[in-house]
């Protein structure tokens, strides 16, 4: 595993610091999200905070496994991940 990091690049500075910041962010949309949940809240805002979780958690976003482990690590995150009906239809 150490040697896959280092012929990778997963441990570049950049590279992590682009993880580490997807994942601040994708906590602070869940607690703003949990929020107006908190309060009853029907707003177009619950509704975009919704919409960026799942964007964020779809496979061709960037560091969409980083945005799905800080989410599925937040209580009932699993919630707010992409599901598969959530990606598009591909034609065959």
């Amino acid at each position: 595993m150490k040697r896959s990091v280092e012929i990778y690049g997963l441990n570049l500075p950049r590279l992590v610091g682009a993880r580490a910041k997807v994942m601040r962010d994708i906590e602070l949309a869940y607690q703003t999200l949990v929020e107006q949940l908190e309060e009853d809240k029907d707003s177009p805002a619950l509704t975009r905070h919704k919409a960026q979780l799942r964007e964020a958690t779809m496979s061709d976003a960037s560091f969409a496994l980083a945005a799905r482990s800080k989410l599925l690590s937040l209580p009932n995150g699993s919630y707010f991940c992409a599901a598969p009906e959530d990606y598009p239809v591909v034609a065959m």
